[in-house]
């Protein structure tokens, strides 16, 4: 889901995860549910920070 709405958005993997101040393949684990997302980090994608 999250990756879906990355991609529908034209987003690579390594612009978001410049954004939100964290690894590509942090961003990848995220996304594949292979890692929970923390608060914090929740707050800023939510601002898109």
């Amino acid at each position: 889901m999250l990756s879906d709405l990355r991609t529908q958005a034209g987003l690579t993997q390594a612009d978001v995860a410049k954004t939100l101040g964290i690894s590509p393949s942090t961003l990848g684990r995220i996304e594949k549910g292979r890692k929970d997302i923390d608060d914090e980090l929740l707050s800023r994608a939510r601002r898109g920070v």
